[in-house]
């Protein structure tokens, strides 16, 4: 019969079914009462009574009953306000009255008031049932009537006694803020560079050492493997802002077109009507694509001409159609801003703004600009076609080369009987320009940054001077058989409606990304330049010299090696690519890391990345399938969101994390929600914090599979393949969109906060007409502040950059708080883009350890929050040592507090005390259970645990507390054995700087499964197959354990070898988990199934862990002490192996050398003995029985467990026969003296250190005895020989 145990989840599961029972009881008695009241009738008591056989049990638990109550009232409450408050304007206090009425309503007889508690003797429902009719449904109202007030009274007054206890936390630690900052000012903790009057010299007068190359690693100023990085943070900063304010304008590209495709959808428009629609668009879009398809020889003057109008044509079509379509519009639920006119609109002005940006821009700095534009004609095209403008998009420069390869031979020969007529060419060399134009299309010197080609010196590139003039000034526009057969991108060439509008969609987006990364790139540079300008005012060196710095010396192999100081030092010069920095000159590892940010992992050859891809693979798959496809992963994604913000000293509301989720998940599964939440959602994407993959999971898990794939083409085929597959596709699509937006919610939710509280604390200080000398300087980091307000930035009294902030206006002070509060959050909270070049470029490529990037980011959050506090805490304005102070208290709690104050409730709770706690972690728990955080949830009647939660999964911070525990946890074990101070603190060091590495050293998840596969167990001791096996059975074990490891975990099944029953191919059969298992039977027959453990699963539980991601452990101590003592005898049986084969070697020994031996191999066995009675101890205080030990030992085959469990040692028996065999063999063994050390060692007790080695000292009463026996013994033994008796 399978043990039946319900644990905490369990109970949880089965309260929130008895509340939601009994709030549809409660209503449905509401009902019947009213009838009661006016009819004198007993309906309810016989809706009572069909009610009571249906419902589940009640909860055992506390924490079942809590479960039950807040599904009876507080989610029904809380909901039907909530949804009041949406429909308008509700105060407080309507919310509070809307709560109670629905508590009231749900309410049942047996719901208990405080009234009831202090003032009734008998219970509400013992009294109800004595009344009948008219006078028990009058009763029941007025017990409804307390239940509705007393829950009005209560959420109006919440909210000021939680403001009430938050006030009171904040202004105790607003108060010691003042104490901490006089610490930190005294302690010159808050110094955080060099003032610019000690500097020096340059930094273009120091040369690479390899402290920087090595600091550069574990920087994120580093790129690459080869220690290189560039000057500060700030430029790192500068580079990494390009990629975002492309990513913005994509963004919202997407958001528009996307809105675009679902308002078609929605429209219910035919094949034709949604055909002729999705043309109007591109047409409205980029006109001149159409037209010069139907008119090929107008002259440029006349194409513009035509596109406009046909541009407006279009989009007055389009506003006809709409118009008629005002009703369906409003039926739908589509706002204005949805509609396609007004959705076109937005997609050209934004397409427009970024020309006329660049335009501005060369009117700004027209050298640095030209210096940056190596398109030749680019400007020209767009400044010629404001209104028009789209760049060019050719599938045959965008896959490969695959397009060209599968072109239709027909479409090939039109494009080149087109040069033909145009050049006046004959076919060899038509076909010579063809090939010229597809070979270099995509490597073009005039297409370094874009795939759009707009000037005729693309088609007339490799041709001879006299050759190139051949065209006569036309270009591809006036050719569109050309353009046809290179595969341009139009919706003007489809005849489905979908791909139309797709095709119209890439062009856009191309169009916008040439566009932005051109102004991105410009800024970029011009603001490094600015960096490096202003570097005596925010505290940073110089780094970038004129030309003028090396005019006298050669320029060899494209650097300038210059004599400094001493020093011979390489210089690089940016050229005209680099825009502002045109002409400047730095040091070459500086020159490499702005301008390339490509590893020497990514530049090594083709054959090692070929020969190392099957593994990269084989560990991003793996990674994969346990997070992605995870769904505990996917719900302790979530869970931890929290925790970032606390490590911030940031506590927010419900609200404002609803707010983070609904901007980060807007368009998942509706583009048109996101559109409604675009200037939000833009603000977030500009400053980083939206980001659609740089998780520090899922952005290394993306990047490996890329690595490998490039290398690797077959494995990009298979994935792809797979990821096809309908059905697949989808889920994995939403899975992957599921877990970066939750990322991304976790940086979003703490910005929120941040931003609020830092705006707050700036208006606080502006405010103050009586501030002292300092105390307006709050201290500045982000790059756009530093060009933004350069001329008022100034080094602080501790280094580093300040601004004076009671000189803002007030839109400046939200653009200052925007960028400082963003910069600060991608600092803080995890972020692929920062993960440190060791990590992001070396140890996650390696097949070793598991999502190293999160634990680094871990690292780099919490050290960067601890830094922030400090420089806050050592600034002059009281406010900003508020805020310190807080972010210092958030890092303590998130770091070690909130989980020690869990186990604190949890152990109040249940009873179970700290020592049961650390015995089971010591004895009873897996590996990783020993340095984490274990909460109590339930016990038995005489206090005994029956089930922990594990915290760590939940709090990402928690890595901070495992080296520290295992420190903790080797110098108990290092006392406990009385183990010196030297091994005490060399094991307790080792130990806990190994927890720290664990991540980044320990086998990757599929490599471990095949390393386990072949040795036959996983690192727990679990046998995967046994040496008596067969070879082909081993193999089908170990190919099934490496397929169940590597298979993703919401996979339900798993893999097992069944020669009963099995018919597929090698017995194989799939087993379901135990969580699709107790749902399948609850849904079947409604009877539990029963897991692997033996114990009947709770469906409720299953469910609740699932959407939880709260996974609980129940202690198994008969389990834990068999598996022990399994491990027990067997090194006991090695401990007599390694004597006796000791005694069998032929090798010459003296007697001492054997006595030695044999106190050695009883140490082994000591060892042993000594750690199964500290699980014996251990399993006895969790609550377990000798007389329970006794049978599990016996089951393990303990040899005198009798004696183990009195704390006694038996060593390793002497055979006397066995002795005498080696004896008579010429060995020379003392076996009077074995016998005397095999009882002095019974003398040894099972705590503590092993002494067999100084026994003699103190094993016998006296030493006259000792040599007594010896002698005796030693007669004996000759007596045995000679046979006498």
């Amino acid at each position: 019969m399978a043990e039946k145990e319900k644990g905490i989840l369990g109970d949880v599961a089965q309260g929130g079914i008895l509340g939601l029972q009994k709030a549809i009881k409660g209503v449905a008695e509401l009902g019947t009462t009213a009838v009661d009241l006016f009819a004198d009738t007993n309906l309810t008591a016989d809706l009572q009574e069909y009610f009571d056989k249906r419902m589940v049990d009640k909860p055992t638990g506390t924490a079942g009953e809590v479960a039950s109550f807040i599904t009876q009232f507080g989610v029904p409450g809380l909901g039907a306000a909530g949804l009041l408050a949406r429909s308008g304007n509700l105060s407080n206090l309507q919310k509070a009255l809307t709560f109670g009425v629905v508590d009231g309503a749900v309410a049942t007889d047996d719901t208990t008031t405080l009234l009831d508690a202090f003032v009734d003797n008998d219970s509400d429902e013992e009294r109800l049932k004595r009344l009948s009719g008219s006078e028990a449904a009058y009763n029941r109202l007025l017990e409804r009537a307390d239940v509705a007030i007393e829950a009005s009274a209560l959420i109006a007054g919440l909210p000021y006694a939680l403001k009430g206890v938050t006030s009171a936390v904040g202004g105790t630690l607003d108060a010691f803020s003042p104490v901490a900052a006089k610490i930190v000012a005294s302690s010159n903790l808050a110094q955080k560079t060099t003032r610019a009057k000690d500097f020096t010299g340059e930094m273009t007068e120091q040369n690479l050492n390899a402290f920087d190359k090595f600091t550069n690693l574990f920087s994120a100023k580093g790129v690459g493997l080869r220690g290189e990085g560039v000057p500060n943070l700030f430029v790192r900063q500068a580079k990494a802002a390009r990629s975002q304010i492309t990513l913005n304008d994509l963004e919202r590209v997407d958001t528009n077109m996307k809105a675009m495709q679902k308002t078609i959808s929605k429209l219910d428009l035919s094949q034709t009507e949604a055909l002729s629609m999705s043309r109007s668009i591109e047409d409205a879009l980029f006109p001149k694509i159409k037209v010069l398809y139907q008119q090929p020889n107008l002259k440029k003057e006349e194409v513009n001409k035509v596109a406009r109008e046909l541009s407006q044509q279009a989009k007055t079509n389009i506003k006809q159609i709409e118009d008629g379509m005002v009703k369906k519009y409003d039926s739908l639920g589509i706002p204005k801003e949805i509609r396609i006119s007004n959705l076109i609109d937005d997609v050209r002005t934004h397409i427009d703004d970024l020309s006329e940006q660049i335009i501005n821009l060369k009117n700004t700095d027209e050298a640095a600009f030209e210096a940056s534009l190596n398109e030749s004609g680019l400007l020209q095209a767009i400044a010629g076609n404001l209104g028009l403008y789209g760049t060019r998009v050719y599938r045959a420069f965008l896959d490969g080369g695959q397009y060209l390869k599968n072109l239709d031979p027909k479409i090939k020969q039109d494009a080149i009987n087109e040069i033909k007529k145009v050049t006046g060419f004959d076919d060899e060399r038509a076909n010579f320009v063809w090939n010229n134009m597809t070979v270099r299309g995509s490597k073009s010197a005039t297409n370094k940054d874009f795939s759009g080609f707009e000037t005729e010196e693309f088609i007339s590139e490799g041709l001879k001077k006299s050759e190139q003039g051949i065209f006569k000034g036309k270009t591809l526009d006036n050719l569109p058989a050309v353009r046809r057969a290179l595969g341009e991108v139009s919706g003007y060439l489809e005849t489905s409606p979908e791909k139309a509008l797709n095709n119209t969609a890439f062009v856009t987006a191309q169009t916008v990304s040439k566009l932005s990364n051109f102004i991105a790139k410009t800024k970029t540079f011009e603001d490094i330049k600015k960096i490096n300008d202003i570097s005596f005012n925010i505290g940073t060196k110089p780094f970038l010299r004129s030309s003028d710095f090396v005019k006298d010396v050669p320029e060899i192999d494209g650097a300038f090696t210059k004599t400094v100081n001493g020093v011979d030092i390489r210089y690089k010069k940016f050229d005209e690519n680099f825009g502002a920095l045109n002409g400047m000159v730095t040091r070459e590892d500086f020159y490499n890391a702005i301008s390339r940010t490509t590893t020497s992992f990514d530049q090594n050859s083709n054959v090692l990345l070929k020969a190392y891809a099957p593994i990269l693979a084989l560990k991003s798959i793996s990674q994969y399938g346990k997070t992605v496809f995870s769904p505990l992963a996917q719900v302790r994604n979530n869970t931890s969101i929290p925790f970032f913000a606390l490590l911030n000293g940031n506590v927010g509301s419900t609200g404002r994390l609803v707010d983070a989720y609904a901007n980060t998940f807007a368009g998942l599964y509706d583009p048109i929600n996101k559109k409604l939440r675009s200037e939000v959602i833009q603000e977030l994407t500009e400053e980083g914090l939206i980001q659609r993959g740089g998780s520090a999971v899922f952005g290394e898990l993306k990047r490996n599979a890329e690595i490998a794939s490039e290398a690797l083409p077959l494995i990009q085929k298979s994935i792809s393949a797979v990821k096809g597959t309908p059905g697949i596709k989808q889920s994995t699509k939403i899975a992957e969109e599921v877990y970066k937006m939750t990322d991304d919610t976790a940086r979003v939710y703490n910005y929120i906060l941040e931003k609020n509280r830092f705006l707050g604390s700036l208006k606080t200080i502006r405010n103050n007409t009586n501030l002292k000398p300092g105390e307006e300087f709050v201290p500045v980091e982000a790059i756009g502040n530093l060009t933004r307000f350069s001329d008022d930035i100034t080094i602080g009294k501790n280094g580093g950059a300040v601004l004076d902030v009671t000189k803002l206006t007030d839109d400046q002070l939200e653009a200052f708080v925007r960028k400082e509060t963003a910069e600060l959050t991608l600092n803080t909270v995890q972020n692929y883009q920062r993960v440190v070049p060791i990590v992001r470029d070396g140890i996650s490529r390696l097949p070793i350890g598991n999502f190293t990037a999160f634990p680094a980011e871990m690292l780099r959050n919490g050290t960067n929050a601890l830094y922030r506090a400090i420089r806050e805490l050592g600034s002059e304005s009281p406010e900003i040592q508020k805020i310190g102070m807080r972010r210092l208290a958030g890092a303590i709690t998130a770091g070690g507090g909130v989980g020690a104050g869990l186990v604190a409730v949890g152990s109040y709770l249940t009873g179970v005390t700290a020592e049961q706690i650390d015995a089971y972690k010591r004895s009873v728990g897996a590996p990783w259970d020993e340095t984490a955080t274990l909460v109590p949830t339930g016990s038995d009647e005489n206090g005994n645990p029956t089930e922990f939660f594990n915290f760590s999964y939940m709090n990402p911070y928690d890595l901070f507390r495992r080296p520290a525990l295992k420190i903790l946890a080797e110098v108990e074990e290092g006392n406990r054995n009385e183990q010196s101070l030297v091994g005490i603190l060399r094991d307790s060091m080792f130990g806990g700087v190994g927890e720290l590495l664990s991540p980044f050293v320990e086998p990757a998840f599929g490599v471990n499964a095949i390393v386990d596969a072949s040795r036959g167990e996983t690192g727990t001791g679990r046998r995967i197959w046994r040496e008596g096996d067969s070879e082909g059975d081993k193999m089908v074990k170990g190919f099934m354990y490496a397929i169940d490891t590597l298979a993703p975990s919401a996979t339900p099944f798993t893999l097992v070898q069944d020669k009963g029953t099995s018919n597929l191919p090698f017995y194989t059969s799939l087993k379901l988990k135990d969580g699709p298992k107790s749902i399948l039977n609850a849904t079947k027959d409604g009877k539990p199934a029963v897991g692997k453990q033996g114990r009947e699963l709770d469906v409720g539980e299953t469910i609740l862990q699932a959407f939880s991601g709260i996974k609980t452990i129940k202690p198994d101590l008969e389990k834990s002490l068999l598996y022990r003592g399994f491990e027990a005898n067997s090194a006991i049986r090695d401990s007599s192996n390694e004597f006796n084969s000791y005694l069998r070697s032929y090798d010459e020994k003296t007697a001492e050398a054997y006595t030695k031996q044999y106190i050695a191999a009883n140490e082994n066995r000591y060892r042993a003995l000594r750690d199964l009675y500290q699980v014996l101890e251990d399993t006895r205080l969790l609550g377990m029985s000798i007389d329970q030990q006794k049978e599990i030992l016996k089951q393990a085959k303990i040899t005198n467990y009798e004696e183990v469990l009195l704390n006694r040692f038996q060593p390793i028996p002497i055979d006397d026969n066995r002795i005498l065999e080696e004896y008579l063999k010429g060995k020379d063994i003392d076996a009077p003296r074995l016998k005397v050390e095999e009882e002095r060692l019974k003398f040894e007790d099972l705590s503590g250190k092993f002494r067999g080695s100084q026994s003699q000292n103190r094993t016998t009463p006296n030493q006259q005895q000792g040599q007594q026996l010896i002698s005796a013994l030693r007669q004996a033994e000759i007596n045995k020989l000679l046979g006498l008796t």
